[in-house]
C-alpha cells in the first residue's frame, strides 16, 4: 500500500514510515533463516548433475605423460 491510503486510514507520519522498515526486516530474517539450507540443498541436487561438465573429455586428446616432470630454466636472474 502506498503512504497515501496508509495515511487515509489513519496511520500516523511516523507508522506510515515504519511499516515499510519493518516489513522488510521480516523479509530479511525469513531469507537469513530459509537462505543457507535452501542453498545448501540446492547445492547438493545440483552439483552432482552438473559435476561432468567440469571434467570435459576432448576426444583424441593424448593420454597424460607419466613420470615426466617439469623442470625450470635458470635465468641467471635473482
Amino acid at each position: 500500500m502506498g503512504p497515501g491510503r496508509l495515511e487515509s486510514i489513519g496511520l500516523t507520519p511516523r507508522r506510515v514510515a515504519v511499516s515499510p522498515v519493518v516489513s522488510m526486516a521480516g523479509l530479511g530474517v525469513v531469507g537469513g533463516v530459509l537462505g543457507p539450507p535452501l542453498g545448501v540443498a540446492a547445492y547438493r541436487v545440483v552439483s552432482p548433475l552438473t559435476e561432468h561438465s567440469a571434467r570435459p573429455a576432448f576426444p583424441g586428446s593424448p593420454a597424460p605423460a607419466h613420470g615426466v616432470t617439469a623442470t625450470r630454466r635458470r635465468t641467471g636472474c635473482a
